[in-house]
């Protein structure tokens, strides 16, 4: 089997008739009189020095650094700090105060002798199960937070993945066109000291001339892609800072296997399936508990009292009870409003149940197709353009076939080595998205 790396060596052998010299260093070459083609700048550290990173150190770096995940882990505590707010009862009210003012004994007499004193207190008391509905709907509340962290790992792990794997076909490609580049630079510069002996026509020189640029630009332009998978990569594990030196060097993986199940029965286990179940529990015990407002509640109270004798009676004990009177507010808009968030909780798990399932569905035709495409240009086109590329080296060697059949090889097998590297991508990041459309990613919490 002919993996990618081998193909992208074998490109750089069968052109070595072909980074660039371009046409500065060929020129240079018919012409030993022009000065020296000077090197450029020296990259910078950060270019110079690589960062080599296995994707599962790029998963395990999104799990601890990833924005997305950070506020959903801050989602579900807010959610489980709101279960202890559910749970809390009423807190009783203190009540002291003064009645039966005398102004008349003020300075005839002493303080207690001219103010009654009252002690009094109220302890408010739930009634219609409201407590037992605002706890229930506070349990379902963070069960959907922890689901939604689940989900929003699920889709970061996946943007690693599709991320790294565009990392290494970027890679891949700048290494691929820069050998392609070098190729054609030797072969201009070869082309203009066969010009100088008389060997070949000027046209043919300006041929390989432009060959050779237009692999100069390319492999540029591959390394300015690098450079982009590199950033968008380092955003989703949190390593902005090191983003010009990550360096993928993880072989390409296996495609993933589909779970046996059909798509709905996998749908149903989904992390913003379970999520938006939750939350239409969340709604039902929701609306229980505006049900249960029409149920006063009560508030009960005890007292002490002093009454200075012989006025008063002297200390004494008192009790009481209050009921608000349910005579204008029934709490009908809020019940309306729970009914009709209920109701929109309701279907919005049916879309996303509807969704997931053909998110399934989707994925694994997609990465059928995409593992069928790497296949073929793994065992069919490449083999074949190699296979042409070699008839037309071992004819162009000895002078049986023209320059113009030769560049077509070439070309050819340079698009199939990179038509694999493509592949390779595609059916990795196929992977990635039928892992997460099935939320069964490996270390999904880590």
């Amino acid at each position: 089997m002919i993996t990618p790396d081998k193909s992208i060596r074998t490109l750089l052998l069968l052109a070595v008739a072909a980074f660039p010299l371009a046409p500065a260093m060929a020129q240079r070459a018919a012409d030993p009189a022009l000065p020296p083609v000077q090197a450029g700048p020296a990259a910078p550290p950060s270019e110079r020095i690589a960062l080599p990173i296995t994707l599962a150190q790029a998963r395990d770096a999104a799990g601890a650094g990833n924005i997305d995940l950070v506020h959903a882990r801050q989602a579900l505590a807010i959610a489980r700090a709101g279960q202890t707010i559910a749970a809390t009862r009423p807190n009783p009210v203190l009540s002291i105060g003064g009645t039966q003012i005398r102004p008349g004994g003020f300075g005839a007499q002493q303080p207690g002798n001219t103010i009654d004193e009252v002690v009094r207190i109220d302890q408010p008391i739930e009634l219609g199960g409201k407590r037992r509905a605002r706890m229930a709907a506070a349990a379902a509340g963070a069960l959907a937070a922890d689901a939604d962290l689940d989900d929003a790992r699920r889709q970061v792990l996946a943007q690693v993945d599709t991320a790294y794997a565009g990392l290494r076909a970027a890679q891949d490609r700048a290494e691929a066109l820069a050998g392609v580049a070098a190729a054609w630079g030797r072969s201009a510069a070869i082309a203009a000291r066969r010009l100088a002996a008389g060997d070949i026509a000027s046209g043919e020189l300006a041929r390989q001339q432009v060959e050779a640029t237009r692999a100069a630009a390319d492999a540029l332009t591959a390394r300015g892609a690098v450079a982009q998978a590199q950033a968008q990569l380092a955003i989703l594990i949190g390593r902005d800072r090191e983003a010009a030196q990550l360096q993928a060097i993880d072989p390409w993986p296996a495609p993933a296997v589909p779970r046996p199940e059909e798509p709905d029965e996998v749908a149903a286990e989904r992390s913003d399936v379970r999520a938006a179940i939750a939350r239409t529990e969340q709604a039902r015990h929701l609306l229980t508990g505006a049900r249960a407002l029409r149920t006063p509640d009560i508030s009960v109270g005890a007292q002490y009292e002093h009454q200075a004798q012989p006025v008063g009676v002297g200390g004494s004990m008192g009790f009481g009870l209050s009921v608000p009177l349910g005579l204008f507010n029934r709490y009908s808009g809020d019940i309306a409003s729970a009914g009709a968030t209920l109701g929109d909780a309701e279907a919005t798990a049916q879309k996303a149940l509807a969704a997931a399932t053909a998110d399934i569905a989707a994925a694994r035709s997609g990465l059928a197709t995409a593992t069928e495409r790497r296949r073929q240009l793994e065992t069919e086109l490449l083999p074949a353009a190699q296979r042409a590329a070699d008839t037309a080296e071992f004819a162009f060697g000895r002078g049986a076939l023209p320059l113009t059949d030769l560049l077509d090889a070439r070309r050819a097998l340079a698009a199939a080595a990179l038509g694999l590297v493509d592949a390779h991508e595609d059916e990795s990041a196929a992977s990635a998205r039928l892992r997460a459309a099935e939320g069964n990613s490996e270390g999904e919490k880590p």
